[in-house]
């Protein structure tokens, strides 16, 4: 038997996890007109630090995002 050891509490983790969906649905449709606007994920990335509406969080979010969906368009 394995057991998987989690340094934080099932409380924080939930808790977690449900600020970064709330978070992707916030940033989710900047992260969209970005990548419709601009052809490189690193103009996104300007584009997106130039936006003055994001907190920390927000941001963090919004970068993770806007990878992933540019790495997805590079694989396609």
């Amino acid at each position: 038997t394995a057991r998987i050891f989690e340094p934080e509490p099932v409380r924080t983790r939930l808790a977690a996890r449900d600020a970064r969906r709330a978070a992707v649905a916030r940033v989710q449709p900047l992260v969209s007109r970005l990548l419709a606007e601009h052809d490189s994920a690193e103009a996104v990335l300007a584009a997106m630090a130039r936006e003055i509406g994001l907190d920390e969080f927000d941001r963090k979010v919004a970068h993770q995002l806007a990878l992933g969906a540019a790495l997805e368009r590079e694989l396609k």
